[in-house]
């Protein structure tokens, strides 16, 4: 019976992570849409999938201000000492930090104003695993567990 086929429930969780990152995306960017009379720019989107799971971890998006990034849990991660740090990395750059995040709620960040031109398409979100309060050397130096490319919707 297809009730008790391992494969199906499997194929339907997945399926279901997805669809779950996909509502929040949209969420995220009906929330995020300007209010001024300035002609908005496309926001840009990530989902950050895990390095070993290949399932949606992080949904990020940036406002069409181009400056505020909100970044929220797909699914479920396990309680870890260790602080969760996101990362930009510009395309062909070195990892530049936005912060550290939580696990369990959404975040909004604001984009250091020195960073805002590697925002855009081609650029990388990451999550890594840090010592508490962050990397000590401003660069990554734990695991990382998710990352995702930015694209225009």
């Amino acid at each position: 019976s297809i009730w008790q086929s391992l494969s199906f429930w499997r194929a339907m969780s997945l399926g279901s992570s997805v669809l779950a990152a996909a509502c929040v995306a949209a969420l995220v960017y009906v929330g995020m849409r300007p209010t001024s009379q300035l002609p908005p720019r496309a926001p840009l989107l990530a989902t950050l999938t895990g390095t070993q799971t290949k399932q949606p971890n992080f949904v990020a998006a940036i406002g069409a201000d181009g400056q505020s990034l909100t970044i929220v849990p797909a699914s479920l991660l396990t309680a870890d000492k260790r602080s969760m740090e996101l990362w930009l990395i510009p395309e062909g750059g070195k990892p530049a930090s936005l912060g550290l995040i939580a696990a369990g709620q959404p975040v909004r960040l604001n984009v250091p104003p020195e960073l805002l031109k590697h925002v855009g398409s081609g650029a990388t979100l990451a999550v890594s695993l840090e010592p508490p309060g962050g990397s000590p050397t401003g660069q990554p130096t734990g695991e990382v567990i998710a990352h995702g490319n930015l694209t225009r919707l």
